[in-house]
């Protein structure tokens, strides 16, 4: 995608003056005995390493062929601390190549070298040649791997490089924050104010800002002579944040780079020497136009002659509309491997992954989309951000890395995704849950389309347990669950077979024994998974030889606590809604009664989000224990968190109470 503004902007640039900017910012300095000889972080002793120091800075250059350029230097400084902290001995740049009308990123290391103490002198070691690797990782990007040499324990690692780019759209993210503490960071703009960018604060912690105005100019040209000046000025600004805790490594978290301290910055638009200023920041109608442009996307899914026969073959006019969706994506599953890259775009083409047996995930599911529309359904593609690649402030191609199918049948809508041999129809792969897709029509339009689920997933536990006279116990366990609950157990299962799930089982319960293990629906991702095996179970807390303690859910307690930690800067986000049933019957011996049992329990989270019920009731020498807990609302924010610990310290506490029995006399 060249950008116009280049032409719109070819003044020839052939000189810039800048004067030194107002306000003094930390600068680095020699590394000190004392900083190399220090044990632990000032602030958080359980620090693995920390940077010393973080400095991002941004400026622009001119070059004929290339035009304007950001030039993006970065600077850090890192102690280690514990042997956790030698990974960051290892530094990955990534760059961008391949981009349609644009140069490759280029990549220029000018300083790497390690710190240490060597006979009380402080020895460097500069990385040599071979420390410096690159490795394309994909089409279109590329990374450049820094291998520092000697970092041990007490390491300082210093680190200075710089990203040269002419793709000026946005710049890249500068990251104030990380899993280990940061005593000073610093990010720095010089902009020519005829850029007009548009910057995004993420986090939780806002930096000091510094804003000047530094004088530049530049003569222009016309064949060959110069034929006037003009001076302009150069927006400033530093941003700086200093003692930054370590993210923390919660459960329960999308993805920690949507909620770490950063600064994103999207070029709005380009203010012209008396001319109307040009908007250049696109909508997102914008961006999917240009991606269905695009011959690797647009072109692909029109091609349709290479699977003809096998659809033929494999879908009928009896068949329901979703049998039909299921059967075709079925069908890709097994015919094209995921060949581990992802993307939007296709590599080798639509033809050549279903002829190879190999894609990516556009290729894949474009032919599934191509499929289905051969079929006589309404399908098109929806691009998204998975989990672990964020989320997006601006509308940009970079903003999307996948591609799935949506299908509008009869009313309902359908999103399928035929490289995850655990899903099915609107079961996704969690890494796609990632709030809202484009879902983008040949004519060029999207519209937003709400990835996470709506509909509740499902699981049944039912335990029958006959308690013996020795205090032993034995009974029967089944469990179905469905949707997405299925589909972890699938995924987290997928590769045991029925003996090992019994072994697996014993190992995690202790004295407990499984036979007559069964799974129902393994491999039939639409149906339920369904769990049933007997056990035997010898353990009872006893508090006197009259009298024994039992928890009415046995093996099926929890043995820790959710969310104990006392405070919490990161939202809670338990993916999809969910419902949980557990019915456990008890037959008690004959030889003991009962002399009580946990009291009847009924909990809300905030505005009915989420519900929880406890009840145990008798009868003579029974007892029934039903729980329900209903999770409506799966994504929190931290301001409730202290409802979310208090909901579910709760729970915690009410499932550890037990049912006393004592000795007929």
């Amino acid at each position: 995608m060249k950008k116009v503004f280049f032409s719109l902007l070819l003044v020839a640039l052939i000189k810039t003056s800048l004067y030194a900017q107002k306000g003094k910012i930390y600068e680095l300095k020699e590394v000190t005995k004392q900083e190399l000889l220090e044990k632990k972080h000032h602030l958080d002793t359980s620090a693995s390493a920390a940077y010393l120091y973080k400095k991002g800075k941004v400026t622009f250059e001119y070059h004929r062929e290339r035009g304007f350029e950001s030039v993006h230097e970065i600077t850090y400084r890192i102690k280690i601390y514990k042997k956790e902290g030698l990974d960051y001995g290892i530094h990955k740049i990534n760059s961008y190549i391949n981009r349609k009308g644009l140069y490759n990123d280029r990549v220029a290391i000018e300083k790497a070298v390690t710190y240490n103490i060597v006979d009380d002198k402080i020895e460097k070691i500069n990385v040599k040649k071979e420390g410096i690797n690159e490795d394309n990782i994909g089409e279109y990007v590329k990374t450049t791997s820094v291998v520092f040499s000697n970092v041990k324990v007490g390491s300082i690692i210093e680190l200075k490089y710089k990203v040269i780019s002419d793709y000026i759209h946005s710049l890249r993210d500068f990251d104030f924050q990380d899993f280990i503490p940061t005593n000073y960071a610093v990010f720095i703009t010089e902009i020519p104010t005829n850029y007009v960018y548009k910057s995004v604060l993420r986090g939780f912690f806002k930096p000091e800002l510094y804003n000047d105005i530094l004088h530049g100019g530049h003569e222009y040209y016309a064949g060959g002579f110069k034929n006037g000046s003009i001076d302009y000025m150069i927006n400033s600004k530093t941003f700086v944040l200093k003692d930054l805790p370590k993210i923390e490594r919660e459960p329960f978290v999308d993805n920690w780079q949507n909620y770490k301290s950063k600064i994103e910055n999207e070029l709005e638009k380009i203010l012209i020497h008396n001319q109307d200023s040009k908007q250049i920041a696109e909508t997102w109608d914008d961006v999917t136009k240009s991606i269905y442009k695009d011959k690797k996307f647009g072109a692909e899914l029109l091609k349709r002659n290479y699977f003809e026969d096998d659809l033929l073959r494999i879908v009928s006019d009896t068949m329901s509309n979703e049998m039909k969706m299921k059967t075709i994506q079925n069908f890709v599953k097994n015919r094209i491997q995921w060949n581990g890259y992802r993307g939007i775009f296709t590599k080798e083409g639509v033809v050549e992954a279903y002829t190879k047996r190999s894609g990516n995930i556009a290729e894949i599911n474009m032919v599934l989309i191509t499929m289905l529309n051969r079929a006589g359904f309404n399908a098109n593609p929806v691009l998204l951000s998975t989990r672990d690649n964020g989320t997006a402030e601006f509308p940009n191609i970079d903003a999307f890395n996948y591609l799935i199918a949506h299908v509008e049948d009869n009313g309902k809508t359908y999103l399928l995704d035929a490289s995850d041999k655990h899903g099915t129809l609107n079961i996704l792969p969690p890494l796609c849950l990632n709030g809202t897709g484009r879902l983008v029509q040949q004519t060029g339009g999207s519209s937003e389309v709400l990835l996470n689920p709506e509909f509740t997933s499902k699981e049944s536990t039912f335990l029958q347990v006959d308690l013996n006279n020795d205090l032993s116990y034995k009974g029967k366990y089944r469990s179905q669950k469905d949707n997405y609950l299925a589909y972890d157990f699938r995924r987290k299962h997928d590769l045991l077979k029925s003996d090992e799930m019994a072994d697996k089982l014993e190992s995690e319960f202790y004295s407990l024994e499984i036979s007559n293990y069964d799974l129902s629906n393994k491999f039939d991702n639409a149906k339920p998974i369904i769990e049933n095996y007997t056990f035997e179970y010898k353990e009872n807390e006893t508090t006197s030889f009259n009298k024994i303690l039992v928890n009415p859910l046995f093996f099926l307690a929890k043995k820790e606590a959710m969310f104990t930690k006392e405070k919490r800067n990161l939202p809670v986000d338990f993916i999809f809604p969910m419902n949980k049933k557990v019915t456990v019957s008890i037959n008690l011996p004959e030889e003991f009664e009962i002399e009580s049992i946990p009291s009847e329990k009924k909990m809300a989270l905030l505005n009915n989000d989420a519900l929880y019920s406890y009840k145990v009731t008798k009868d003579k020498n029974k007892v029934l224990l039903q729980i329900n807990f209903d999770l409506k609302t799966y994504f929190y924010t931290p301001d409730e968190y202290a409802e979310i610990q208090k909901f579910f310290i709760e729970i915690f506490n009410k499932e550890k109470e037990n049912i006393v029995l004592k000795r007929k006399s």
